[in-house]
């Protein structure tokens, strides 16, 4: 999957909907994933037609939790 896909934004009936695009990681979040989830938050946040959020993930079961792939060493 390309870097870019990892966070996909679109807007539909003044709704912004954000989805999370990783299902094969189960949508952990990373450092990528996290900085493309800011920035649709703030495109969104930017959007005078969107006047509602919905944040979702791809896939099934989805994840609030960060990867541990790029963890720092303990």
């Amino acid at each position: 999957m390309a870097q870019s896909d990892l966070v996909l934004f679109n807007i539909a009936d003044h709704v912004a909907l954000i989805t999370v695009n990783d299902p094969d990681r189960r949508n952990a979040v990373t450092d990528e994933m996290s900085a493309q989830l800011r920035a649709a938050v703030e495109r969104a946040e930017a959007d005078a037609d969107a006047h509602a959020v919905v944040i979702t993930g791809a896939g099934t079961p989805s994840s609030t939790a960060a990867s541990w792939s790029r963890a720092p060493p303990w």
